[in-house]
C-alpha cells in the first residue's frame, strides 16, 4: 500500500530535553486522506480535463520530465524508476464534532502550529542520513540548504514540551515477510504475516488559520454560552459538597481541635476603604446611570505616610475602563510573509481610559499625580496532561482586577478547583456512591484541578495618551488635564476630580521583557485558540503608578486573530 495522508497533531512529551524520547500523549485530531494521490485499483480522474477509464490501468509519463505519474498496477516499485503523485488537500474550517467530547464550537476551530515538533526535526535527520554526498542539496529536502524553512521552528512561547503540527506523510507499506534483510527477526510472525512501514517521509506545513466569518458573528454568543457551561459546572460540584455536608452527622464544630479561635474583625482602615467604594458607587455610578458590570475598574487608597503610626487615608483612586475584548489582527514572521504588506497592519489599539480622585473632607485640594502608565502583553498558554478540557475559558476566569499580585488563571480558576477536588475527595471517601457523583464530572474537576499553565510578558515601550475628542497624540500623561465635578446627596456634598483619555499603543511594538522565556529577538505571536489539550490566551495589563510609586493594575482581553486575505 501506499498512502498520502494530511495529519494535525498535538504532541506533549514527557521528557523536556530529549529529543527521541517516547511521547507521553498524542492527539491526532486531523486526519484527511488522498484518495488519488495513494495506490488504488480505480485510474480516476484528477482534474476535469482528465479522461481516464477508471478500469483500466496505466503507468502514463511526464514528457517534461519522463517520471510516472501513476503507481504500477501489480503494487511493485521498480529499481531505477521515478514516480510522482500530485496531492491535493484543503484545510477544513473547522475540525469534525467527534473531535472534542464536550461540543464547545471553539474547541473544534483549527488551531494554528505551535511549539517546536520533535517529529520534524527528526524527519531532517533522517534526510541528512539518507543524503548521498553526489547529490546537489535540494531546497525542499535539505535542511542546510539557505532557502529551506522549518515549519515550527519559530519563538512563539509554546511550552518546551508540547507542539501542534501539521504534516504531509506518505508511506510504504508492504509485508514483513517481503523486507525480511530491513526488518528484525521477532517482528515478523512465522503463522501470520505482518505489515510493516517500509519507508516514509513527511513534509511538514505551518498553518495559521484565518478567522471564520460565521464564528466571529457568533462568536458574543459562543462566550454567553461557556460562560453558562461554567457556571453550571460549579453549581453541580457545589451540589455535591453541600449534599455531603449535609450527609454528615457530625457538626463541623466537633471536628475542630482545640479552642475556637475569635472571629475576624475588619480593621478601622478596611471599614473606611468600603465604606469610600460604597459611597463612590452610590454618588458617580448611580449618578451618571452606570453600573459596576459594564466596567474594568480598580481601586487604590491615596495615603498619606508617615515616619511613625498609621498611614492616614486622604481619599479613594479609581483606574477604570469600559467592558470591551479589543482585537488586532496576526503578524507574520518576516521570513513567512510573502506578500508586500506591511506587517504591522491592524495592530493598533487605542484603549478609553478614566482615572479618578475623590478625596476626604479634610483633604479636598490634595490631587495625587501620576507617573505614567506602562503596558504589558500577558500570553497565557494552558495545557491538559491528558484528559479534554471541559471548558471555554473567559476573560473572568483569567483575571478579576481584584489589585491583587495573584490576580490570575492559576489563583482564580485552577486553585478554585483544586479545593473543589480535595474537598469533594475527602467526601467520596467518607460517603462513598451516596453522593452519586459522575464520573464525567470527576474526570472534569481532575482535569482542571491539575492544569499547568505558562506566562510569557511583553513591554509595549511607545505608548501615548490623547484627549478624547483629539487625535493629537501625548507621551506625558501630565498632559491630560484634571477635570472637577461637585457631587451632591441628601447627607452630604463632595467633589470629585477626574481625567479622560485614549491610550493608544502598538502591539508590533512588543518586545520581551528581561523575566521572559530567552529565545530568539524574533518571535511570533500566533492568533489565539483553544483546543481540548492546549490553549493559547491574550490579555492587556494596564499599570498606573503613581508619584508615591504605588501601582494599580487593570487587566483588559484581548483577541488576536488572522483575518481573511491577511498574510
Amino acid at each position: 500500500m501506499f498512502s498520502v495522508i494530511l495529519e494535525g497533531c498535538a504532541i506533549f512529551n514527557s521528557n523536556r530535553n530529549n529529543i527521541v524520547s517516547q511521547n507521553s500523549h498524542v492527539v491526532r485530531f486531523l486526519t484527511m486522506f488522498d484518495f488519488n494521490a495513494s495506490w488504488n485499483d480505480a485510474n480516476l480522474d484528477r482534474l476535469i480535463t482528465d479522461h481516464n477509464n477508471p478500469y483500466v490501468p496505466s503507468n502514463a509519463l511526464d514528457p517534461v520530465d519522463n517520471t510516472y505519474v501513476q503507481l504500477n498496477h501489480k503494487k511493485i516499485f521498480q529499481p531505477n524508476v521515478t514516480y510522482k503523485k500530485f496531492f491535493t488537500f484543503k484545510l477544513p474550517e473547522k475540525l469534525l464534532d467527534c473531535t472534542c467530547y464536550h461540543g464547545f464550537v471553539k474547541h473544534l476551530q483549527l488551531p494554528p502550529t505551535l511549539g517546536i515538533s520533535r517529529y520534524e526535526i527528526i524527519t531532517n535527520l533522517r534526510r541528512k542520513w539518507k543524503s548521498k554526498d553526489n547529490e546537489p542539496p535540494n531546497p525542499i529536502l535539505d535542511p542546510d540548504h539557505p532557502s529551506y524553512r522549518f515549519a515550527s521552528l519559530a519563538n512563539d512561547f509554546a511550552p518546551t514540551d508540547s507542539s501542534i503540527s501539521y504534516s504531509i506523510s506518505a508511506r510504504v507499506i508492504g509485508k514483513a515477510s517481503d523486507y525480511k534483510s530491513l526488518c528484525k527477526q521477532q517482528i515478523i510472525n512465522a503463522n501470520e504475516d505482518e505489515y510493516v512501514v517500509a519507508n516514509e517521509d513527511y513534509c511538514y506545513l505551518r498553518v495559521i488559520p484565518s478567522t471564520n466569518s460565521i464564528f466571529e458573528l457568533n462568536r458574543s454568543m459562543i462566550d454567553e454560552e461557556a460562560k453558562s457551561f461554567y457556571i453550571n459546572l460549579k453549581q453541580r460540584i457545589e451540589e455535591k459538597l453541600e449534599l455531603g455536608k449535609q450527609l454528615s452527622s457530625i457538626p463541623l464544630e466537633e471536628r475542630l481541635s482545640g479552642p475556637t479561635p475569635p472571629p475576624l474583625e475588619p480593621t478601622a482602615s478596611a471599614l473606611e476603604i468600603s465604606k469610600m467604594e460604597q459611597s463612590y458607587y452610590s454618588k458617580i455610578r448611580k449618578a451618571n446611570g452606570h453600573h459596576n458590570n459594564g466596567f474594568y475598574e480598580v481601586f487604590l487608597p491615596h495615603r498619606k505616610k508617615v515616619v511613625f503610626g498609621p498611614s492616614k487615608v486622604l481619599g479613594l483612586i479609581a483606574f477604570t475602563t469600559r467592558k470591551t475584548t479589543y482585537r488586532v489582527d496576526y503578524t507574520s514572521l518576516s521570513k513567512f510573509n510573502t506578500t508586500n504588506k506591511p506587517l504591522s497592519s491592524g495592530s493598533k489599539i487605542s484603549i478609553p481610559l478614566e482615572i479618578t480622585y475623590v478625596p476626604t473632607g479634610s483633604s479636598l485640594n490634595n490631587i495625587p499625580e501620576f507617573k505614567k502608565i506602562t503596558v504589558d502583553l500577558m500570553i497565557l498558554t494552558i495545557k491538559s496532561k491528558r484528559l479534554p478540557i471541559p471548558l471555554v475559558f473567559l476573560p473572568e476566569m483569567l483575571f478579576e482586577n481584584s489589585q491583587k499580585e495573584s490576580d490570575n488563571f492559576d489563583v482564580i480558576t485552577i486553585k478554585r478547583f483544586q479545593k473543589y477536588a480535595m474537598d469533594l475527595s475527602k467526601l467520596l471517601k467518607e460517603f462513598g456512591e451516596s453522593l452519586q457523583v459522575e464520573k464525567d464530572l470527576i474526570y472534569d474537576l481532575k482535569c482542571l484541578a491539575n492544569l499547568s499553565t505558562k506566562y510569557d510578558v511583553l513591554k509595549l515601550p511607545n505608548v501615548s495618551y490623547s484627549a478624547p475628542d483629539s487625535n493629537v497624540n501625548n507621551t506625558l500623561l501630565s498632559s491630560i488635564p484634571w477635570q472637577k465635578e461637585n457631587l451632591h446627596s441628601s447627607s452630604e456634598s463632595s467633589v470629585r476630580h477626574f481625567k479622560k483619555f485614549n491610550l493608544n499603543l502598538d502591539i508590533a511594538d512588543a518586545i520581551p521583557a528581561p523575566s521572559s522565556t530567552p529565545g530568539s529577538s524574533e518571535f511570533c505571536l500566533v492568533p489565539d485558540f483553544q483546543f481540548c489539550c492546549l490553549s493559547r490566551l491574550y490579555y492587556l495589563k494596564l499599570t498606573l503608578k503613581t508619584q508615591a510609586n504605588e501601582k494599580i493594575n487593570l487587566h483588559v482581553p484581548l483577541v488576536l486573530q488572522r483575518s481573511n486575505g491577511k498574510q
